[in-house]
């Protein structure tokens, strides 16, 4: 089944707090991300092992994951006021 992932926001003053949902999940190509601050949005995509295998920016709400291999990755949001991360699932 597809479905959304719904961030977590780690580190910020609870007011800030805006949900973030990243979907499809799991994922296979391009991923968006919903109700984020409507600005560039850095992605830091991290292997299960802790090494980063893609940093970029969000600037039309979506991100392509296309490029990475199958499996488990963990997602950091970055904007101008909060940090989200999150676990997702690539799937080929």
């Amino acid at each position: 089944a597809v479905g959304a992932i719904h961030f977590v926001p780690a580190g910020t003053d609870e007011n800030k707090q805006a949900e973030v949902k990243l979907y499809p999940h799991p994922a296979s190509g391009n991923v968006w991300i919903k109700n984020y601050e409507n600005s560039a949005t850095e992605v830091r995509v991290t292997s299960l092992d802790g090494k980063q295998v893609m940093k970029n920016i969000a600037s039309d709400g979506s991100i392509d994951l296309s490029g990475l291999q199958a499996g488990f990755y963990t997602l950091e949001l970055n904007s101008q006021s909060a940090t989200w991360r999150s676990s997702c699932i690539v799937t080929w």
